[in-house]
């Protein structure tokens, strides 16, 4: 009987997570999509990944290259907007809650 309250109390726990992850991605989405581009995302964007040469490859403490080679592509395929430039960083939170992609 213990243990059925056991894996029972588990479960619910685990939902509560999971439902916690799912609102944190939900209000990181709707920060993307409605706030504008701050000083530092704007100023990656146009040193790095919105230029027309390859400038994602220069060697820089801002300049995270594999964020600026996403959010370049992603500008290419959806256009310019804030949600565009920050599809990179919004895949790499729901990867660190443990969501997919």
């Amino acid at each position: 009987m213990v243990w059925l309250k056991f894996a029972i109390s588990r479960s619910a726990a685990r939902r509560g997570c999971d439902r916690t992850r799912l609102v944190r991605i939900r209000l990181a989405v709707v920060r993307a999509c409605v706030q504008a581009l701050t000083g530092d995302e704007a100023q990656d964007y146009l040193f790095f990944a919105g230029r027309v040469g390859p400038s994602h490859w220069d060697a820089a403490a801002s300049s995270h290259m594999l964020n600026s080679m996403l959010a370049r592509m992603f500008t290419s395929i959806l256009g310019l907007s804030a949600f565009s430039v920050r599809i990179p960083a919004s895949d790499a939170a729901s990867v660190a809650l443990g969501l997919p992609p």
